[in-house]
């Protein structure tokens, strides 16, 4: 990505040791009664598409995500 593309659709998510990592949003695609994410890593060369559920705790103030360990919910 160059630094003349715009950045309205990157989102910056902390991993699981607390590493701010980037990523392009690509799409939300409701299924099965929830919503996921498509994220695709910008930082990353030939990096893999993330796929994460939309979090709906409502507990939960600001937007999380739950990674999808689910195959069958990738495949779909």
């Amino acid at each position: 990505m160059s630094n003349t593309e715009p950045m309205d659709n990157i989102l910056i998510l902390n991993d699981a040791d607390g590493n701010a990592v980037r990523f392009e949003f690509l799409d939300l695609i409701p299924y099965g009664g929830h919503e996921y994410v498509v994220l695709y890593p910008v930082d990353v060369d030939d990096g893999d598409v993330v796929i994460l559920m939309v979090d709906e705790d409502p507990n939960v103030t600001e937007e999380s995500y739950v990674a999808v360990e689910d195959d069958a919910i990738v495949q779909a």
